[in-house]
């Protein structure tokens, strides 16, 4: 396979990083090779096995990582309101988010953990999963009550064996430019028509809605 990093290296025995190109993403593993140095937007070329661990689509075995190329774009974020199957392995952008519970110390942790967030409307968990190899660990929380999120996304189902129930998604915000503080602005805009033709001017007000 050929494909873009994205993100750092995820473990400290050989590497394991997510690597996306024009159809989809898949996250690389091996704990044997130690040569390449994981490196957000590299072009590579790896050779392994197509497989699966807890549910997420993975490539193992690896004989052999070629760089190809460095300082290539990175797609952009994939607008999502949830966690699911159809958006693993991805860089996702989930906006107006908000804290089950706000972590102590006014800080995201500095260990490996998930932290619990929900969506506005508390429809759906979103699960923030904190890497210490992550610039997000140990830095300071967003000050407002509601937040956006931007990080690569991944599954470790509940299950233990296959079939695996479609659970245990996750975000991995790469570092502290991943979390846009406040409420988030419209991705897109609606078109106001006029449809009397009488009318030669209109003013418009609105109210920012509360972020707090």
């Amino acid at each position: 396979l050929t494909g873009i990093v994205y993100g750092v290296n995820q473990t400290d025995t050989g590497v394991k990083f997510l690597m996306r190109d024009l159809t989809g993403g898949i996250t690389v593993f091996s704990k044997k090779i130690n040569y390449y140095s994981v490196t957000e937007g590299d072009s590579l070329m790896v050779q392994g096995t197509v497989s699966s661990n807890r549910g997420l689509a993975q490539f193992i075995n690896l004989d052999t990582i070629i760089k190809i190329a460095g300082s290539k774009s990175l797609k952009n974020p994939s607008i999502a309101t949830g966690l699911n199957e159809s958006n693993e392995n991805d860089l996702l952008k989930i906006s107006n988010i908000m804290f089950y519970n706000l972590p102590s110390g006014g800080k995201w942790p500095s260990t490996e953990t998930d932290v619990l967030c929900h969506t506005k409307d508390q429809t759906d968990t979103i699960v923030i999963h904190i890497l210490p190899k992550f610039g997000l660990a140990g830095k300071n929380l967003p000050s407002s009550k509601q937040f956006t999120a931007i990080g690569l996304s991944a599954q470790k189902s509940k299950s233990t064996s296959s079939p695996f129930a479609n659970n245990g998604y996750f975000i991995m915000p790469r570092s502290s430019s991943d979390i846009i503080d406040g409420l988030a602005t419209p991705d897109s805009l609606t078109a106001i028509k006029l449809t009397s033709k009488t009318i030669t001017s209109l003013k418009l007000s609105w109210t920012k809605p509360v972020t707090t």
